[in-house]
């Protein structure tokens, strides 16, 4: 049996208490269960007072004021573990316990709520996305059986009792609906119940409405758009650390500075402690103005004190842990005597703390006006295809949409990193790579460069961040697959979310180098096939990371700023789970000695590209070396407006970055293996009296459905004939280099006269590759040569693609926010075979969730037609609605329209 609930207090509370909604709630309960009521009759009988079921474990900090009780722990210990495997089983049947670690935290009490309906045992679907479980794991496949309840009722056990035998603990009830006056209030209020006792100044301060200014405090912390804070229910406080926000409070009696004390309480993590900096305990001067200031440091003051109600203004560190902290408030008397500690303390709400590029004391902060871009913005574009043929697609990040925010704080907390060091960026970005592509099995996404996705969706298929992070929090399993692009899709969404300032960067040709010596040996038979079974090392026609945007207190102040983070696992099971945080700058010195992980990047930008070709004997020879083939068209987004259709515009071409002077070259090149070094250095004096050139040229502007050109020139520079064995090989080819299929191979036999040169031309027919493209259409070409007289070989490969039709968005009309329109998608097939298994994709933040749209069969040369209807919920200029096109026979067809939403 799935156990979900830890324990069930039972506590004697006088007649006056069962007003509240949480008593009705439980007296409910109660009343289900003959057993129960027995009970209930018997001790009415002996002490006249009613019992009340509290379901709930609350947090340990709360037994911090009742000391005397560890003297029960011989008493205590036995109950526990008999009360908890007793009350489980009753409480099993309700649905909404069966949710109970997908609702709130172990040590967060599951009467907290701001609404009536988390009080109910109607509820059926969990209201909000995974938290922690018992041992503060994040997963919906972790469930708490009888055989680890004992270890955690003793975990939790003694602060649990400790609340049973007082009373002035107090959490938010739910606003009677029915009641005009509750109905009025803001859903950022919390309401809480009337106290025991009628308030005088000689008990505490008991809470009595709690208001987060959850609008005001998102706007001046930029976190206006998340959608736990625009939410008609549930909302929750976002707010970015080394900044003020402000809170109001008020008590049912009037406040006394002289009388009373008040402590803000904020923790995080299911065991906090000030020590390691889980819990900050701030003590609130109670007059106007006055704190203890300081911008490094956590402070409150009080703002405004008008009889009962606060207006308190607090201020985050700006090396506060990043996550979902509870807010508590604690009030107390001064004079209270040493043996009687009253207090009364209040769980006001979570509060989300992120990281804080506006603010300058923060390791993320960022001084320019491209936060719009590099935090805010949630949608993107990613240029993958071939250097030749730069094709950008669009990706949704949505990291503002609803459950995605949450999502990110599950993944956040099923990493491995402990919570003292997530208010590193550093650490923070490591782990995140980590969770998004560790072969491990609890990470996000499965990668497979297989081409076969049956078990799951094919990488070109997503469009978005949003669905992947959904899917995993609903699953808890890695969702399958993913590419490099859908990795740096996701690492951008998460990043952002949290508020490292993130971009999506496409390197192409860029070098998977397996002994990061900086040299990438590209094997090639005689008859000019790519031999790869040779060794591990490939070239694969795009790679696609990111970078994010931070200080680095750990190295020289000039390797602060962008920094490389990998979230790829590009070969799977090599050993390699992460890449970064590599300086962008140290990358381009050539620094190997750099921390993260600079010497991977460094291959991947800078390598040289060795080609061995065997000879008659069988023996491999170096007949070709060059040090600019890698690492190009290293492209980004600018920052500002998206430019839809096959419009690069928008492109920032950033490969000055990353590329490597000669100077740092030179000192890479000492680092190469030694055997290496002599053979490239023997080639370079070969190269010198080498006295054949050769220039090979096509058409890269080629549609798809069209033929393909090629142009080799031979020129003959000797004062004699020279005899020529060129071959040309033409294969399809995955973007990662593997899976090449034979589409084309040309062979022939010439002489070319002393100075003269001979053009030879190719055309590679659509009926060549039609069959043989693998769905994506992406190829390469092999030429080599062979000086028969010399003896000396040539060879150059290039990648390229055909480029991908256009959809053609349509909307019907003018798009409001809560108004249905509808969308029309038009796709014109360019091939002269037809198109099984067709759908269009649809996605937009604030637009629309992921909606796959099915079609008919699609004739050759004819038109693929689709209708859909979308009701947005967030208004908006240039707002972004992404179309994809999928097919058995073809795949990865992108679009994307601009369009305004208004208000209602």
């Amino acid at each position: 049996m799935q156990i979900k609930l830890g324990l069930v207090c039972c506590g004697v509370l006088p007649n006056r208490i069962v007003k509240s909604d949480a008593c009705r709630t439980a007296r409910r309960i109660i009343n289900k269960y003959k057993m129960l009521n027995k009970v209930k009759r018997l001790i009415h009988i002996f002490s006249g007072r009613y019992i009340n079921v509290i379901v709930g474990i609350v947090n340990m900090s709360s037994f911090d004021y009742h000391p005397c009780l560890y003297k029960l722990v011989p008493l205590v210990r036995p109950l526990l573990h008999f009360g908890g495997l007793i009350a489980t089983p009753i409480f099993e049947h309700f649905r909404f316990i069966n949710n109970y670690d997908m609702i709130h935290p172990v040590d967060v009490p599951v009467l907290f709520a701001e609404r009536r309906q988390y009080l109910t045992s109607e509820i059926v679907e969990s209201p909000s996305p995974l938290r922690r479980n018992a041992y503060g794991q994040c997963t919906s496949s972790a469930k708490l059986s009888r055989r680890v309840l004992p270890q955690v009722v003793l975990e939790r056990g003694l602060a649990l009792w400790g609340n049973l035998f007082k009373e002035t603990s107090r959490f938010p009830v739910a606003i009677d609906e029915r009641n005009e006056k509750d109905s009025q209030i803001r859903a950022d209020r919390l309401i809480f119940p009337d106290p025991v006792e009628p308030p005088t100044k000689k008990s505490p301060l008991e809470l009595k409405l709690a208001d987060l200014h959850i609008e005001r405090n998102s706007i001046s912390h930029h976190t206006v758009d998340f959608n736990i804070v625009q939410r008609d229910k549930d909302k929750k406080l976002v707010v970015r650390r080394g900044q003020p926000f402000e809170i109001s409070v008020s008590f049912y009696r009037d406040v006394d500075y002289e009388v009373d004390e008040l402590k803000l309480v904020f923790e995080i993590g299911p065991q906090p402690t000030v020590a390691n900096s889980t819990k900050v305990v701030i003590i609130l001067p109670l007059q106007e103005g006055s704190n203890n200031r300081s911008a490094e440091l956590w402070y409150a003051k009080v703002t405004k004190l008008e009889g009962k109600q606060l207006t308190i203004q607090i201020n985050i560190s700006p090396n506060c842990i990043v996550g979902r902290w509870n807010l508590k408030v604690v009030t107390y008397l001064k004079a209270a005597p040493r043996n009687e500690y009253l207090n009364s303390t209040s769980l006001i709400s979570d509060v989300y703390v992120l990281f804080n590029p506006w603010n300058k004391n923060d390791m993320v902060f960022m001084p320019s006006e491209d936060l719009d871009e590099y935090v805010l913005n949630d949608v993107g574009k990613i240029w993958r295809g071939s250097h030749s043929g730069l094709r950008p697609c669009y990706w949704s990040f949505g990291q503002f949409e609803d459950g995605i925010l949450e999502a990110v704080m599950n993944v956040l907390s099923r990493s491995s990193l402990p919570f003292p060091l997530c208010s590193n960026p550093i650490m923070v970005v490591r782990a995140m790579a980590d969770m998004v592509q560790s072969p491990e099995g609890y990470s996000i996404l499965e990668g497979d460069w297989a081409a076969d996705y049956f078990t799951g969706t094919a990488p070109t298929e997503w469009t978005g961040s949003s669905r992947i992070l959904q899917q995993y929090t609903k699953t808890g399993r890695q969702i399958s697959y993913g590419h490099c692009w859908v990795f740096a899709g996701v690492m951008t969404t998460i990043l952002r979310c949290l508020g490292i300032p993130t971009r999506i960067v496409t390197c192409y040709q860029a070098a998977h180098d397996s002994d990061k010596f900086v040299a990438v040996d590209i094997h090639v038979e005689r008859n000019g096939k790519l031999n790869k079974e040779g060794t591990q090392d490939k070239i694969w026609a795009f790679h696609v990371w990111n970078e994010c945007w931070m200080k680095r207190p750990d190295l020289p102040s000039s390797y602060s700023g962008w920094q490389v983070v990998d979230a790829t696992p590009q070969e799977k099971g090599d050993g390699i789970t992460r890449v970064g945080p590599a300086p962008v700058r140290a990358i381009k010195e050539g620094r190997l000695d750099i921390a993260y992980d600079t010497t991977n990047v460094i291959s991947e930008v800078n390598a040289y590209k060795c080609y061995w070709v065997e000879d008659e004997s069988g023996e491999e020879k170096l007949v070709e070396v060059v040090n600019e083939a890698i690492g190009l068209c290293i492209s980004t987004k600018k920052p500002g407006r998206i430019f839809t259709g096959m419009n690069n515009n928008d492109r920032l071409d950033i490969t000055n970055q990353y590329k490597m002077s000669q100077e740092s070259r030179d000192e890479v090149f000492n680092s190469l293996l030694p055997g290496h070094k002599a053979m490239i250095s023997r080639y370079l004096m070969q190269k010198q009296s080498e006295d054949v050139k050769f220039l090979f040229t096509m058409d890269d502007d080629v549609m798809l459905g069209e033929d393909f050109h090629f142009e080799i020139v031979i020129t003959n520079l000797s004062d004699e004939n020279r005899d020529i064995n060129l071959s040309l090989r033409i294969e399809s080819v995955h973007f990662s280099g593997r899976g090449n299929i034979k589409i084309k191979q040309e062979q022939i036999l010439l002489t070319i006269p002393p100075g003269r040169n001979h053009k030879y031309s190719s055309i590679l027919h659509l009926n060549d590759y039609l069959s043989r493209s693998a769905g994506q259409f992406s190829f390469t070409a092999v030429v080599r040569i062979i000086v028969e007289q010399t003896g000396c070989v040539y060879i150059e490969n290039r990648d390229f693609c055909a480029k991908m039709p256009n959809i053609n968005i349509v909307v019907s009309d003018a798009l409001k926010v809560g108004k249905s329109s509808e969308v029309g998608l038009q796709f014109s097939n360019p091939l002269p075979i037809s198109l099984t298994g067709c759908k269009f994709i649809i996605e937009g933040p604030g637009i629309v969730e992921t909606l796959e749209v099915p079609c008919k069969k699609v004739s050759p040369r004819a038109i693929a037609k689709a209708r859909c209807s979308v009701q947005p919920w967030r208004h908006g200029h240039d707002r972004i609605l992404i179309a994809h096109f999928s097919s058995d026979q073809l795949k990865d067809v992108d679009a994307a329209i601009a369009v305004d939403i208004n208000r209602e």
